[in-house]
């Protein structure tokens, strides 16, 4: 998320969350790269607590066992 942010202000380009905007970088159009990366960031707030609990719950059940 971060990296897709840093290379869409460095190369003038709008991202966010909505739809891809067009942005150039190298040569070629990235925007759908980007804003791929960038809505990737958004699932770490799901994925990040729910391993977390799982590993809580295996690390639990493993020391009472």
């Amino acid at each position: 998320m971060m990296i897709s942010n840093g290379l869409a202000q460095i190369h003038g380009c709008t991202l966010h969350e909505g739809f891809a905007n067009p942005c150039v970088i190298w040569g070629k159009g990235r925007g759908e790269m980007l804003a791929g990366m960038f809505v990737m960031g958004w699932f770490m707030l799901i994925t990040v607590p729910v391993g977390a609990v799982v590993l809580l719950v295996l690390a639990i059940g493993s020391v009472s066992t």
